[in-house]
């Protein structure tokens, strides 16, 4: 065989091949044999206070109980209108668990009332990863006397 027939032949067959799927293709990444990761659980705990004059810290604690070592959480403080005001990142990389953190608002833009702090603990494995919401803490913040 020439080589003129060989290059023939390779380009007749190359488009054939392709076009029918008989070319072998390899996956992105392998899936691993097990059931997957369990995002955990966790709590956040926040007194009840004083909305005070002016922009302040609200100290908050939280405690999570993640389904490896390794995980990231975020915690959420919605006011009584549902919009968020403030919010927290934590990593197992570079915060203790269980943690103190705060929340930082200003009153001249936040109404009083009953607020909520949510939490998403997102846990991972390798190349895998679950998330979870733990259940919602509620706090008060009134005014002075009430």
């Amino acid at each position: 065989m020439t080589l003129v027939t060989r290059l023939g032949t390779a380009l007749l067959t190359t488009p054939l091949v392709a076009a029918v799927g008989l070319l072998p293709t390899s996956p992105a990444h392998a899936v691993p044999d097990r059931a997957g990761v369990d995002a955990g659980s966790g709590t956040t705990a926040m007194p009840d206070q004083v909305l005070r004059r002016g922009c302040h810290a609200y100290a908050y604690t939280y405690s999570l109980s993640p389904g490896t070592g390794d995980w990231i959480f975020e915690s959420f403080l919605v006011d009584p209108d549902r919009q968020r005001v403030s919010s927290g990142v934590f990593s197992s990389d570079s915060d203790p668990n269980p943690g103190t953190a705060t929340f930082t608002f200003c009153r001249s833009v936040t109404r009083f009332g009953t607020f909520k702090i949510r939490g998403r603990l997102t846990t991972y494995d390798g190349y895998e990863e679950a998330s979870a919401w733990i259940i919602p803490t509620f706090v008060r913040l009134h005014r002075w006397g009430g």
